[in-house]
């Protein structure tokens, strides 16, 4: 008994060893692996943060840009904004058209009526200009008649007072002669 007890005893040591070993191995093995998932997660994220720099290299501008052109396409519009310009919009530009065509006859009218008005007050105008120059002009005549009237008047009152002179110049001669 003493030597299974030693025999015994010796493979517990054995097997104690040996799980030590098998314990250091698997420690060993599981390091390892965690070594190369440690270098593997280390080399993806060196290969992300890579990508991510050469993606913003390259796209760097392209975002605003990008914006603008979907902005410009109507992609990024809110659809109360389209069915305003879907809906809305023709009626209004309808409407301002037939607005502006109205508001164009009613201005022609407008003027039409202006240039009739003028064009009466430009007719009275010259009617009231000519009947003063007829006016005037027949103040003239009137006047140049009277002065004919009174010159010949006043000329036929000198020629009358001369024969009354003289008919009284041949009175009295004809009473200093006696006859």
């Amino acid at each position: 008994m003493k030597f299974e007890k030693l025999r015994n005893a010796e493979l517990m040591i054995t097997q104690r060893k040996e799980a030590l070993h098998m314990r250091k191995k698997e420690e060993i093995k599981r390091r390892e692996k965690q070594h190369q998932l440690k270098d593997e997660q280390s080399a993806l994220a060196h290969k992300k943060f890579i990508t991510r720099i050469l993606s913003k290299n390259v796209t760097y501008g392209m975002k605003n840009n990008s914006i603008n052109i979907l902005k410009d396409q109507g992609a990024l519009q809110y659809s109360l904004n389209l069915e305003l310009k879907r809906d809305y919009l023709p009626y209004l530009l309808e409407t301002i058209t037939a607005l502006n065509i109205q508001q164009r006859s009613i201005q022609r009218n407008l003027q039409d009526f202006m240039d009739e008005i003028a064009q009466e007050y430009v007719n009275a105008h010259a009617q009231t200009v000519e009947a003063e120059a007829e006016r005037k002009r027949k103040a003239i005549a009137d006047k140049k008649a009277e002065e004919e009237r009174l010159a010949t008047e006043k000329k036929h009152r000198r020629l009358r007072r001369k024969q009354i002179r003289q008919h009284l110049a041949k009175k009295s001669l004809l009473g200093k002669i006696g006859l």
